[in-house]
C-alpha cells in the first residue's frame, strides 16, 4: 500500500519540471541507469513508481516505457505502458538496438583478417575450421557470404 509519506519521499528524489523535460532521478539507479526507490523495504524502479501514483496499477504483463528513451526519467507525461513486444518495437523503430558485428561482437571467434582468408586462400572448408577451430558449417556460411557480410 502506497502512503502519502511515501508520496512526498518520492517527490524529493528529483526536480520536477516542464512536461515537455525530462524530470532526471536523482538518488539511487542500476547498472543500466534506472532509479530505484524504497518502498516497503522492497525496491521498485521510480519510473513504475511514477506510473502507478499517476495513472494507477500497471496492467499485469506490461512494463513501464520511456518515450523519451531515458531510464533516469520519471516525467509521467513522458510513461507509458505497453507489452514487451512493443517495447522492442519501439527501440528498433528508434534505431537503439545494439549492434555489434564482425570483431566488435564479444563472441565473435574470427577476426575480419581470418574471414578475408576464408574467402580468399584456396584451402578446404574442413581445414580452415580445425585451423581457426570453428565448425565446418560457419565456414562455408562464410564462403557464401551468409555471415560476416560486412567484410
Amino acid at each position: 500500500m502506497i502512503t502519502s509519506g511515501d508520496i512526498q519521499r518520492f517527490f524529493k528524489k528529483f526536480e520536477m519540471k516542464t512536461s515537455t523535460e525530462c524530470w532526471d532521478w536523482e538518488a539511487c539507479v542500476n547498472n543500466r541507469g534506472y532509479g530505484k526507490f524504497s518502498l516497503d523495504s522492497k525496491h521498485i524502479y521510480a519510473h513504475r513508481f511514477s506510473y502507478i501514483i499517476h495513472n494507477g496499477e500497471i496492467p499485469k504483463n506490461l512494463c513501464v516505457m520511456h518515450s523519451c528513451d531515458n531510464p533516469k526519467c520519471v516525467n509521467p507525461w513522458h510513461l507509458s505502458v505497453g507489452t514487451a513486444q512493443d517495447n522492442m518495437n519501439d527501440k528498433c523503430a528508434k534505431n537503439r538496438q545494439a549492434r555489434m558485428f564482425g570483431e566488435d561482437n564479444p563472441k565473435s571467434k574470427l577476426t575480419v583478417e581470418q574471414v578475408h582468408d576464408i574467402r580468399t586462400k584456396r584451402m578446404m572448408g574442413i581445414e580452415f575450421a580445425e585451423l581457426y577451430n570453428i565448425d565446418k558449417s560457419q565456414i562455408s556460411r562464410i564462403q557464401n557470404n551468409l555471415k560476416w557480410k560486412t567484410v
